[in-house]
């Protein structure tokens, strides 16, 4: 992948990951998620989380990130969905039961968690970098 367009990609990548938080807290609070009287499939929502997933999983292993400690980024996603939990058990008894109650709570929350699923899937990216190198390392010689 060429400098230029490794960092568009990056780039492009770390915008959804900074959209989708933004646009589940509107969603929350519109009602378009989470409401059983709604009529919208939310499965789009779910092909999206996984699409993003596999593209930094793609993205690390292309090397479009600097190359960080593997280990540095399981312990950053652990921290992040960490904070997600603090996040939700410290602010559940404190919102309200009703729409804009349910953005304070899922809005931050979607953040932190997917802020994980960044740094873990990066860490998935370098383990598969790793082992496809370690298996693909054969040299046949007649």
């Amino acid at each position: 992948m060429s400098g230029r367009g490794a960092r568009m990609f990056r780039m492009t990548l770390i915008a959804a990951y900074a959209a989708i938080p933004l646009a589940v807290a509107l969603g929350t609070y519109r009602g378009w998620l989470f409401q059983s009287s709604a009529s919208s499939n939310t499965n789009i929502a779910v092909i999206g989380l996984i699409a993003l997933v596999a593209a930094t999983m793609l993205a690390e292993y292309a090397g479009a990130f600097e190359r960080a400690a593997s280990g540095r980024d399981a312990l950053r996603g652990i921290a992040y969905w960490l904070g997600a939990i603090v996040w939700v058990a410290a602010v559940l008894r404190l919102v309200p039961d009703n729409r804009a109650g349910a953005t304070v709570l899922i809005g931050p929350m979607s953040a932190l968690m997917l802020g994980g699923v960044f740094y873990l899937s990066r860490f998935a990216g370098t383990c598969t970098r790793f082992w496809t190198a370690a298996i693909m390392t054969a040299d046949f010689r007649e």
